[in-house]
């Protein structure tokens, strides 16, 4: 966050928008927002910053991220009013159709793939979900300490985010 700030410092825009990762909320990190809001105020900047969920508008995957909306004061017109919830969707829309071929857990045919496919497998049985009967995604490309569950309103438990899509039917993100 120092180096956008020390760009806007520089540049001066008439808006910049920031986003980072809900943890910013935690304890721990209050220093870091509070001196970030105090920073780009005290370059004349009004400061939004709320918590928002990409489930919420209309994107299938669960992601909560803090923006950071900082319109310099002499170009403010109103206030700035954050869009309204649009409401979850499903992923099924988005994948590709079965195929004869389909079959219950396939995997990718690259090792890591298979290596993340069964690490978050092995994850949702443990929590109830058969893999081989709810389509879960897996993202494959991630590093492992981003493999982590979470849940799009209306689906069971799954996994990690899209990149492959291992079935066919509402499936959950992170």
């Amino acid at each position: 966050m120092a180096s956008s700030i020390g760009y806007i410092n520089r540049q001066r825009p008439r808006v910049a928008v920031m986003e980072n990762v809900s943890g910013l909320l935690a304890k721990k990190f209050a220093s870091v927002l509070k001196g970030t809001v105090r920073a780009l105020e005290s370059m004349g900047y009004v400061v939004y910053h709320p918590l928002l969920n990409s489930a919420d508008f209309r994107l299938p995957q669960v992601r909560k991220r803090v923006f950071l909306v900082a319109i310099r004061s002499d170009s403010k017109r109103a206030d700035f009013v954050w869009p309204e919830p649009m409401g979850s969707v499903k992923v099924a829309p988005f994948l590709d159709p079965p195929t004869a071929a389909d079959k219950p857990g396939r995997l990718p045919n690259f090792e890591r793939g298979k290596e993340r496919c069964i690490s978050v497998y092995q994850k949702v049985y443990r929590d109830g979900v058969d893999p081989r009967t709810t389509p879960v995604l897996v993202d494959v490309d991630c590093s492992g300490k981003f493999l982590k569950r979470s849940t799009l309103p209306g689906h069971s438990p799954g996994a990690a985010g899209p990149k492959v899509a291992l079935g066919s039917a509402p499936a959950v993100g992170a």
